[in-house]
């Protein structure tokens, strides 16, 4: 079934600390229509009592079918709108949005996406998130005199797709397929040619990895022993010098955190140079 996936508000925001003033926070939800909604009201004078909500349909939904909770503001907690998966999205006192692990709980992964890009500083909106599409969740912010449950309005609706790869590898402190190949293509070695004779410039597409960490070259003989290691790699172009490995073929790769294998290839070292 089809369902508005929003979990229970957990966290309030902080008033003092908050770019976007946000206010009160209602949160709402309840089985209507044959549907799960969850939705939270920003910006907002109403109490439970004053709601006036509507089905798709023209009716107020039954008291027993719709719980309302009214949230005030508390320092340093954030609000999580969306959890499924092991993962949850947050909102911080700042109105900034981030994917977080459920279990692990790492460092939160800001999505580049602040909640006034919804609410555009306007009151009385209604935020909902679904996950409708296969691969992309929806954020949605509704003025709540334009609001019904289980319709989306999209003439005055504001709202943002986020793809489930984009927040949810993050999270994890993983990277998704879709990124990984395009790390693949974005390491070269430099000559192309792979040849090699005193040094030689890796190049790494540091900008494209949406988590910290560093980066790592490993040389192995051909039997897949490991001659050199150059760890903690940080820099888009590294300069690796021949130092004492002798003329050959051997095999190389590249890591991300270690763990992660980018590339593998050949390299070939020429004969070294003989001194005048």
């Amino acid at each position: 079934m089809l369902r508005t996936a929003l979990i229970s508000l957990s966290i309030l925001f902080s008033l003092a600390k908050a770019e976007a003033q946000l206010g009160r926070v209602v949160q709402f939800e309840g089985f209507i229509d044959g549907f799960d909604h969850r939705c939270f009201l920003f910006n907002t004078n109403y109490t439970c009592d004053s709601l006036n909500l509507k089905t798709v349909s023209g009716k107020k939904p039954d008291a027993d079918a719709l719980i309302c909770y009214v949230n005030e503001n508390q320092d340093g907690v954030n609000l999580t709108i969306y959890d499924k998966n092991g993962v949850s999205i947050l909102v911080d006192s700042s109105g900034k949005l981030y994917s977080q692990d459920v279990m692990s709980q790492g460092a939160p992964y800001w999505l580049n996406i602040h909640l006034d890009d919804l609410l555009k500083g306007r009151k009385n909106m209604v935020l909902e998130v679904d996950d409708y599409d296969y691969d992309s969740l929806v954020i949605r912010a509704t003025p709540l005199d334009k609001y019904k449950l289980g319709q989306e309005n999209k003439k005055f609706a504001t709202k943002v797709s986020v793809f489930y790869d984009d927040f949810t590898y993050p999270a994890k402190g993983e990277i998704s397929p879709a990124v990984m190949n395009e790390l693949y293509y974005g390491v070269q070695i430099l000559p192309e040619d792979g040849k090699v004779t005193d040094k030689f410039t890796l190049i790494l597409p540091v900008s494209k990895v949406p988590i910290p960490g560093t980066w790592s070259l490993y040389i192995y003989d051909l039997g897949g022993n490991i001659l050199k290691m150059y760890t903690n790699l940080s820099s888009a172009e590294v300069t690796i010098h021949r130092e004492n490995i002798t003329t050959g073929t051997y095999k190389y790769a590249v890591y991300f955190n270690r763990t992660m294998e980018i590339k593998k290839g050949m390299i070939y070292f020429k004969e070294p140079p003989k001194p005048e």
